[in-house]
């Protein structure tokens, strides 16, 4: 992706969303690390936030992305499975029997939290600040 889409582009700009802590399955990572890339990563699981503020130099934010700035219910997921957190009311009921399997079986637990959506909008102005 770096030389076929960006050209190995330096000193770029990114918008990371749902970055987790930083590190797994990160897609900008690497641009940050090897091309001097600058950005924001967004991560709503409170739990995963604390990690990626520890791990990452980027400006990163503990909410949500949708339509709205407003507050919504999120689902946080804790243990194996915290990567399926997600807006509570948006989840397809088989999302939710695989959540709760995964908890069966490998242990964790889900809790519904309070959390502040924005707007991907709210992010640009946010940069440009």
């Amino acid at each position: 992706m770096n030389e076929v889409v960006f050209n190995n582009k330096k000193n770029g700009f990114f918008i990371d969303i749902g970055t987790h802590d930083g590190i797994t399955y990160s897609n900008s990572l690497f641009f940050e690390l090897n091309n001097n890339w600058k950005g924001i990563c967004v991560e709503p699981n409170p739990k995963v936030f604390a990690k990626l503020n520890t791990l990452r130099k980027s400006t990163n934010l503990n909410v949500c992305i949708g339509a709205f700035n407003k507050t919504i219910k999120f689902t946080q997921i804790e243990g194996y499975a915290e990567m399926l957190s997600g807006i509570s009311d948006r989840y397809d009921e088989r999302h939710i029997q695989r959540i709760e399997q995964d908890i069966e079986r490998k242990g964790g637990n889900r809790i519904e939290i309070d959390l502040k959506m924005i707007t991907l909008n709210s992010i640009k102005i946010l940069k440009n600040q």
